[in-house]
Formats: structure tokens, sequence, C-alpha cells
């Protein structure tokens, strides 16, 4: 039987959050234990703003759901059954829940209400829980009929508390950072510290507020002191657990506060001396601090607690690579090894060490020796294959990409490099084939933006010539030339990405703002990590006086890619636009830092500034 549970519409002044969380806590309950398929349902639609896809949830009536919506949903799906309700709380506590149970067939729901007065809500959530375990003939284990086995608290409050900030943590994680721009998360931090702070043996309101201050710094929502002031309350409250701390330092670390990350990671592994993930994130912000020594030790430390996959080894291979020892690298992959002979990744990047110090033969010969030895070598031979195809060895590449393709088909990334040492082999009648195996394999976007262009650029070269040649008429200044071109290839190279991110370029110095921003959205859409595409947007926004939608903008860009130096400088520049003075000159500054004041950007670094 297949049941479906919607989320509970909140009736007025109830806070919507918690009604759809309260029916969610049923049906999970419920789905860990029956036999059924039960799937709790959560409405999120999407919400354009600015020209920007935004996701929202959605809480369809103040009532219960129309008799049409439920008969839609029947027949858009194949469940079996459809539960529904109406959450409605009272100025003192209290409240009720009308709860419906929709069979296939019927006309006629049953409805039952679970009331409660003031500090009684979990009793009615306990009963709506034993009712419907009866309902899919299922049996409540023992450790779940204490109100703290069941819900982790005996607390109501707390446990209300919790359910508001757990959606938020949900939405954000959901809409992938593509929240509403009036979205503040401050009310759902502060509603899971009084959950901390009123059951403080009770784990989830901890872990949600590290998780949810987790995403909002990764996709910078909220205010960084907001943050910042929740991560310093649990670490009050919770002083003997680390990952507040943790949080902490990776929050000053995204704001570039290389200092403060140090310190709060040095109190998590001063809580937590045996986590090595602590031990590897502080390393790698005193390199930050161009402290390699402090590193260097810090990285030892964390391999010494890591299991046999060594993680961090990696980063202490480049320290030692910085610091003009490269030399000892080898010994460190031969010291894990011998503790574990069939450890495929370290002979792989033993043999990796050697190529990186040009000692070729090596490399070669490290890597034929662990195809030898493992008992499965496909890891060895998928670095290998670069490795031969990098030093002009294409036949023996293609070997061993055909041998590591037969192990995992799919692979997009040994896919890619398989395309391209085809086509350096003068194969490409081969290379169609393999990019669509690539699109079959649902890509990532911008993959699949890279791979539909090498696959048109294959099967279309004559309209492919006329876009290289509108790109050197716009280089030349040859804008309307350009255009001209360009505008009868857009139904033929629809899915041509470069076709429209130079399009865009053209129209903004056509002061056609409008249309450059079609084409930068375009672009982007079929490329989401098209960087120099967003400096386009911004300008085609500009020119249409819609700074804040710029700023915006590149605020998500830089929350997906941090490391970019093209993003990084046009969000300083939208900040600068957008009125943001502070937030413009700190990142210029920061750019300053990282740049090392290179001479090519004093010019624009100087005009965020001014």
């Amino acid at each position: 039987m297949k049941i479906a549970v919607l989320p509970f519409n909140a009736g007025p002044q109830t806070e919507p959050a918690f009604a759809r969380q309260a029916s969610g806590f049923v049906g999970e309950v419920a789905k860990q234990i029956s036999q059924h398929e039960i799937n709790p349902v959560s409405y999120m639609g999407r919400a354009d703003e600015g020209g920007m896809p935004r996701f929202a949830h959605i809480n369809p009536s103040e009532g219960l759901n129309e008799d049409q919506m439920i008969a839609d949903f029947f027949q858009q799906s194949d469940v079996d059954k459809v539960v529904d309700g109406l959450l409605t709380e009272t100025e003192g506590g209290g409240g009720s829940m009308t709860v419906r149970w929709h069979e296939r067939g019927k006309e006629k729901a049953t409805e039952k209400q679970y009331s409660y007065l003031p500090g009684g809500m979990l009793t009615a959530l306990r009963s709506l829980v034993d009712d419907f375990v009866g309902e899919v003939e299922a049996k409540l284990p023992e450790e779940l009929k204490t109100d703290e086995g069941l819900f982790g608290t005996d607390d109501s409050q707390a446990f209300r508390n919790f359910l508001l900030g757990y959606d938020a943590t949900q939405y954000v994680e959901r809409a992938q950072g593509m929240v509403l721009t009036s979205f503040d998360p401050a009310p759902a931090m502060a509603a899971l510290i009084k959950a901390v702070e009123a059951d403080k043996d009770w784990e989830g309101p901890y872990l949600t507020l590290v998780e949810l201050c987790r995403l909002c710094t990764q996709f910078r929502i909220g205010h960084a002191p907001v943050i910042e002031k929740s991560l310093r309350k649990l670490t009050e409250l919770q002083p003997s657990d680390a990952r507040a701390w943790y949080a902490l330092g990776n929050l000053f670390s995204a704001a570039g506060q290389h200092d403060k990350a140090t310190e709060a990671f040095e109190k998590s592994h001063a809580v937590d001396p045996n986590e090595p993930a602590i031990l590897t994130r502080l390393a790698q912000e005193q390199m930050a601090l161009s402290m390699p020594v402090n590193a260097e030790r810090n990285f030892r430390k964390a391999i010494e607690l890591e299991g046999d996959d060594k993680p961090t080894m990696d980063h202490l291979a480049n320290v030692l690579a910085l610091t003009g020892r490269a030399h000892e690298v080898p010994d460190l992959w031969k010291g894990i090894i011998e503790k574990a002979p069939q450890n495929a990744h370290a002979h792989a990047k033993l043999a990796l060490t050697y190529a990186s110090l040009n000692k070729k033969d090596e490399a070669k010969r490290t890597f034929e020796t662990a195809i030898e030895l493992l008992e499965d070598p496909i890891l060895v031979k998928r670095y290998f294959a670069p490795f031969l195809m990098q030093d002009g060895q294409l036949d023996a590449a293609m070997d061993l990409y055909e041998d590591v393709l037969d192990a995992v088909p799919t692979d997009i990334g040994v896919l890619s490099e398989y395309a391209q040492t085809l086509a350096a082999a003068g194969r490409e009648f081969e290379v169609p084939k393999v990019l669509r195996d690539i699109l079959a394999a649902n890509p990532d976007p911008n993959t699949r933006a890279m791979t539909s262009a090498w696959l048109i650029e294959l099967e279309q070269p004559k309209r492919v010539e006329i876009v290289e040649s509108a790109t050197k008429r716009a280089e030349s200044g040859d804008f309307a030339g350009a255009l001209a071109e360009l505008s009868p290839l857009k139904t033929w190279l629809a899915d041509y990405w470069k076709l429209w991110g130079i399009l865009a370029s053209v129209h903004n110095n056509l002061n056609q703002f409008d249309q450059a921003e079609l084409a930068s959205r375009k672009a982007l859409e079929m490329y989401p990590a098209c960087e120099p595409v967003y400096g386009e947007l911004c300008t085609a926004l500009a020119g249409q006086d819609r700074e804040s939608e710029a700023y915006d903008l590149m605020k998500l860009a830089l929350s997906n890619m941090p490391n970019s130096l093209l993003i990084a400088i046009n969000y300083a520049l939208a900040a600068k636009r957008a009125g943001d003075r502070e937030e413009a000159t700190k990142f210029a500054r920061r750019i300053r830092e990282v740049t090392k004041d290179a001479e090519n950007l004093r010019h624009i670094l100087a005009e965020i500034e001014s």
C-alpha cells in the first residue's frame, strides 16, 4: 500500500512551519516502522524574483483542503491513501489537529480531531502517531513508547521550537540556497536556541542549529553576526561539544577572517582532541595565515588519527611541496602502502608524486607494479590512463580507459577523459558516441553544457564557424556586424551556450541591456559556472537600474564559486553599485591580499574602492 502524507495546513494565527513539520514528523515515524510505502510530501513552489528562480513553501489554505485538490492528487499519483489535515493553535498555547484519511475510490474520508490544552501538544501528537501506526498495521517499538524516545524530549514547547528550526533548515537545504530574499533565518535560530536551553540532554536542536548555520554560511543567507552569535551561544550551552566551534571556524573562514577561524578550530580541537577533521581544518587555516610549520604539525597529527584512507595526506604533501620538500612526499605514501598493501589510493598517489617530481620512469614503474600487486587495480588504472595520455602513449591510455569503463560504464569523469584521448588520437569519429554516453549519464549542468557544446562543434561545424567569426568581429569592435551574424543562429544553435555568451557581450556593448539580460540568463541556465557571463548579466542589470538584483545574483554566485577570482571581483563591483561600500571595500582588500596586489587588477580594484 502506498500512502502520501500531505503537509497539514495552518489555521489562522498558526505557524505554517509548525503545521507542516508536525505532519511530516508523524509520517516519518510511521515510515520507519511500517512495511507499507509511506511518503511525507513537501509543497515547494518556484517564485522568481528579479528573474532569478527561487523557491518557497506553500500553505494552500487556512482551512482543510478542497475535495477537488485531493481528487487531483489521486489522479496525478499512484497512491492508495492520502492523509491531510489542519492544525490550528490558540493564543493560550493550546490547539487542535483535524486529520483526514482519504482512500482511492471512496468518496467520504475518515476524519478525527486531536485537541490539546497548553503544554499538551505531545500527547495529541502521540495519539495521532498511535492511530497512524494502527492504520498501517504496524506496532510502535518499545523504545518509542516514552516521550523522550518518540520526540527526543518531554518538553512540549521545546519540541515545537525544534520543529520551527528544523523547517528552516530543510527549506534552505531543499532550495539549495535559492530561498526568497525575504527569508530571515534568525527566528529559526532563536527557536533552536530556546529548545537547547529547555532540554540540554536532547541533541536534536543542537545539531539542527549547527547545520542551519553551516547552510547559511555556505549560501550566504542571513547576517553573519547573527550566525556567529547563535554558534557562540551553543558553545556556552554545550561546552563539551566541539561541533559549534567547528561551524564557527568555517563561518570565519568564509569571511576571510583566518585568524579568528584558527582560534575557533583550536577551541574545537581542545574539546575533541581525537577528531582528525578538526586538525585538518585548523591546519588549512594556518596555511592561509602563512604558518606552514604549524600546519604541517597539525596535518601530521590528523593523519595519525585517520583510518587507512588518510584523506589529509594530500594536504600534507602540498605543504611539503610548497616548502621545497617535495622529495619527502614519496616516503609518506610508501609508509601507508607498507601498512596497507592493498590501498589502491596510496599506490596511485605515490606514482603521481613521482610524476610531479618529473620522475616519469619511476612513476610508470610504480603504476605497473601496483596493477600487478592489487586485487582490484581499477583505481590505479583510472589514474594511470591520463598519465599515459599526457605522455603521448595514446593507445595504451585508451586500453586502460576501456578497462575502467568496463567496471564503471557511467563514470562521467572517465568518459570525458576518454573522449579527449580519442580526439587526440585522431579518432574523432568515435567521440560523438562517448559524448552522448556522458549526456545519458545525467551529468551536472556545467558538464552537460561543455559536453553539448563539443557535440555541436563536431556535428555542426559550419554554424560554429559563424559564431567564431562573429566573436572576432566583436573583439575588433564591430558589434553590429557580430550581431548580424549571430542573430540567425538562435534557432539552430539554441543549446549552444557559447552563442548566448557572446550575444550577451554584444548586446551590452550596443547598450541593448534587456536583450543582454535575456542572453546572459539563457547562457547561465545551460552553464551555471560560466564566470564571464555573470559579469555580463551584472552589466545588463545595472544598465536597467537594477543594481540590487545584480548584487543578489552575485551573492548566490559567490556562495557557489567561493574560490573564483572573477566572481569575487564582480561581487565586489555589484556590492559597490548597490550601495554596500563597506562590503565592496572589504572584498577589494581581500582580493589584493590573495593576488598580492597584482598589477593587472589595480585599476578595477581602485574603481571598487573609490
